[in-house]
């Protein structure tokens, strides 16, 4: 917007050194398509009447928001209650700009800019189910072309636990069954966290830790975002055997004898 654009004269507007054709609204407005080809960046804007040459400068900037481009996420799933802090890796994230958008609804999640090839974003809430990520520089400003994969996953739940008893042992190992495990890092056994090793979606292995007393304990399991299973399932620990003393001690060479264990 102006003044003094109508009157039959031909204008372009200028971007930095890139001039395109103006259409004339009005005496105060006119519009024009900004010219492609140059790097992301504040350039001079102006406006010049074609016949003549005659510019006016109007100290005006014009920004062109690099085309932001992606590589990687890591990591590439989190829970649904949102939360997951995810490092987008890329090109052309600007300082200011830079954004991260979860799903096609366009939900925006809060960003960092570290560098232009790093945004760490905090994943906004979302149904469970794979959605793309993309970045965007600015809120109507140029999106990544490239969109890639982030899986919100289920809460795991347990189901059950094989075998039902186990030794009272540091290192016993147990599969914990049940659903959506393929997240799942760690078994928690009464109060004792322990690593899980994932077989697949249903199953998980866990060792079991060496404080555990004997009769029944929970078992559940917990992924990387915190989310533990809201149900859980008991295993049997055994008492672990112990021989305290023995009387008598000694007897014949012959045996025969008995002996009391305690």
């Amino acid at each position: 917007s102006g003044a003094g654009f109508a009157g039959g004269k031909r204008l372009r507007c200028v971007f930095g050194r890139r001039a395109v054709e103006a259409t004339v609204v009005s005496d105060t407005a006119m519009t024009c398509t900004p010219s492609g080809g140059q790097g992301g960046g504040e350039v001079a804007f102006s406006v010049c009447q074609v016949e003549g040459n005659v510019c006016t400068w109007s100290g005006l900037k014009y920004l062109y928001l690099e085309q932001p481009g992606l590589t990687a996420l890591k990591p590439t799933s989190g829970s649904k209650k949102g939360g997951t802090v995810v490092s987008v890796f890329g090109v052309g994230f600007d300082r200011e700009l830079g954004q991260c958008v979860f799903g096609s609804e366009g939900v925006a999640g809060v960003s960092a800019w570290v560098s232009s090839t790093l945004l760490t974003c905090k994943s906004p809430a979302h149904s469970a189910g794979l959605v793309p990520v993309k970045v965007m520089n600015g809120k109507a400003g140029a999106t990544t072309g490239t969109e890639l994969a982030f899986l919100y996953a289920e809460e795991p739940v347990v189901a059950g636990v094989m075998p039902s008893s186990a030794k009272n042992r540091a290192g016993s190992v147990v599969t914990v069954q049940g659903t959506n495990f393929l997240g799942v890092t760690a078994c928690i056994v009464g109060s004792e966290s322990v690593g899980a090793t994932v077989i697949d979606s249903r199953r998980v292995q866990c060792a079991l830790p060496g404080v555990v007393a004997p009769g029944a304990v929970s078992i559940t399991v917990s992924n990387a975002d915190g989310d533990v299973s809201s149900n859980h399932t008991e295993l049997e620990i055994e008492a672990q055997q112990r021989i305290g003393v023995i009387g008598p001690s000694m007897g014949p060479v012959r045996g025969g004898n008995w002996i009391t264990v305690k």
